[in-house]
């Protein structure tokens, strides 16, 4: 198990002027403030689970998510070999593995610039189909997001923290564009 502080948590972040917590069962609820170190020191700590809504304010990405998931309780090691062949899928990009604490497995892939989601999904989705592997989700699912409506879009729990309904997630690799 890999150990990161806040100056490496910050880089799963993506909207800053709201983020979420995570509630006992399971749900997250929106925080409409500006996400601080503090929040993500207690997040590490189990003091309160944190999630971050992938699209940012101005629309562009910091990251997507592969998401490898199963139903809880089942057997999580075939699930580890499908995560760690797309992990390599990517290796043209800063990436990282995480087991998510509960049913899966996410790969976290950063562009070197902000990106377009549509763009850096369909950049994902190309390459799991050139392996056969479709179906798999990756986030975030949609384009854009309409803060007037309220619409914040997907969010993703925040790696190093206790998810409520399972346990501790895991950085198991983090490794630089090849």
């Amino acid at each position: 198990m890999m150990k990161i502080g806040v100056d490496k948590l910050w880089r799963f972040i993506g909207r800053k002027n709201t983020f979420s917590k995570q509630t006992p069962n399971g749900g997250y609820i929106p925080i409409r403030r500006t996400i601080t170190e503090a929040d993500l020191e207690k997040h590490l700590a189990g003091g309160h689970t944190l999630g971050s809504y992938v699209v940012r304010e101005d629309g562009k990405l910091n990251f997507a998510c592969v998401d490898v998931d199963t139903e809880p309780g089942a057997d999580l090691e075939p699930y580890k070999k499908l995560a760690l062949i797309i992990y390599d899928l990517v290796e043209d990009f800063e990436r990282v593995l995480e087991f998510s604490g509960r049913r899966g497995y996410h790969i976290w892939v950063f562009p070197k610039e902000p990106e377009e989601p549509r763009f850096l999904r369909e950049l994902l989705k190309s390459r799991l189909k050139k392996f056969g592997m479709r179906n798999i989700e990756i986030y975030p699912k949609q384009d854009k997001v309409n803060e007037l409506e309220k619409k914040l879009g997907n969010l993703l729990k925040i790696p190093c923290g206790k998810h409520l309904k399972g346990g501790w997630s895991e950085i198991l690799k983090w490794e630089d564009a090849k």
